[in-house]
């Protein structure tokens, strides 16, 4: 099991939820939107958190408006 699931199922639900923050930050700044929406769903699955459905709808709006998205846009027009 690799470290993130080891952090993200981690019994304290504290220490789980600043795990799954500290990863979607780092996804987000490589701006692997993907991942990081996965790894949010993940733990709202895991423990049942809907208030987390909130910030993974945030996540995939900043998807699809990220600095590069908007610069081809750009070029394209």
């Amino acid at each position: 099991m690799a470290t993130w699931q080891k952090n993200i199922n981690h019994p304290h639900p504290a220490i789980a939820r600043q795990s799954m923050y500290n990863m979607v930050l780092g996804f987000e700044l490589l701006n692997e939107f993907d991942r990081a929406i996965v790894v949010a769903d993940q733990y709202r699955q895991l423990y049942k958190d809907e208030q987390i459905t909130s910030y993974i709808k945030e996540l995939e709006a900043r998807q699809h408006n990220t600095p590069l998205v908007n610069a081809c846009f750009e070029v394209a027009d």
